[in-house]
C-alpha cells in the first residue's frame, strides 16, 4: 500500500472538510448579520414610536400640572372671599 498517496488523500479530504465548514460558517454569519440589521430597524421604528408617546405623555403632564395650579388657585381665592 502506498502510504504517501493515503496521506495525500487524507489531506485532501481533511481541506475539503475545512472549506465547506468555512463556507458554511460564513453564510450562517451573514446570515445572522443581516437579520441584526433588520432587528435594529424594527427597534429604530418601535424607539421613535416611543419618542412620540412620551411627548404626548409630556404634554399631557404639563396640561394636567397647568389644571392643578389653577384649581389651587381658584380655591385660594374662594376661600380668601368667605
Amino acid at each position: 500500500m502506498n502510504w504517501a498517496a493515503v496521506a495525500a488523500i487524507c489531506s485532501l479530504v481533511g481541506l475539503l472538510v475545512t472549506a465547506l465548514g468555512a463556507a458554511f460558517t460564513y453564510g450562517s454569519l451573514t446570515n445572522k448579520v443581516k437579520a441584526q440589521g433588520e432587528t435594529l430597524k424594527d427597534h429604530s421604528v418601535r424607539l421613535n414610536e416611543h419618542t412620540d408617546k412620551l411627548g404626548n405623555h409630556e404634554v399631557k403632564l404639563g396640561r394636567l400640572q397647568e389644571w392643578k395650579d389653577g384649581f389651587s388657585a381658584a380655591v385660594n381665592v374662594k376661600g380668601s372671599h368667605h
